[in-house]
């Protein structure tokens, strides 16, 4: 009997500690395209504007931890007419400097798919956090804007936060 406890809890501890994604030229990646909105089938919507940037508010953070110097971030959602999706942070003053090596496919920090049904949009992509982690966000489409609900769970009560993204002049290529 001990020994199959000791073989259930080794093959748990092995699945729990198994990386979903994969480091490919300093980007984390999936190893198999496991999104669970693909099963969900894609339908072309002309609700969110292709190959421009969306960009979130500006941020304040500070580049290095001993650093009392703080730049202004921001975050981007790209979008493909495919049914991918990029997500990049940019420095505020160089967004358009950094625009043109970050924007595609093989180098944005995050990606993943989405799916769009009226003006609700559903986005999800693989973060490295916790051994790779798929994270969905759900929003809806306000014209030229996105917003996305997020739940932040507390010990007594749960907060909903929204993220808003505007549409930009920053473009990209597939």
């Amino acid at each position: 009997m001990k020994k199959y406890l000791v073989l259930i809890i080794l093959i748990v501890f092995i699945v729990s500690c198994s990386q979903k994604g994969i480091w490919k030229n300093g980007m984390y990646r999936t190893k198999k395209n496991d999104y669970s909105l693909n099963k969900v089938p894609f339908c072309f919507s002309d609700k969110v504007v292709f190959n421009k940037m969306y960009l979130s508010h500006v941020e304040k953070v500070s580049n290095h931890p001993d650093s009392n110097v703080l730049t202004n971030m921001v975050s981007g959602i790209g979008f493909y007419s495919d049914g991918r999706f990029v997500i990049n942070g940019y420095n505020y003053e160089n967004r358009f400097a950094e625009n043109e090596s970050k924007n595609i496919w093989k180098s944005a920090q995050e990606v993943g798919c989405y799916r769009i049904k009226n003006n609700r949009i559903q986005i999800e992509f693989l973060s490295s956090q916790d051994s790779g982690r798929y994270i969905r966000w759900e929003g809806e489409i306000k014209g030229d804007t996105l917003v996305f609900y997020k739940t932040i769970y507390h010990p007594i009560r749960k907060e909903i936060r929204e993220e808003q993204y505007i549409l930009s002049d920053m473009s990209f290529d597939e």
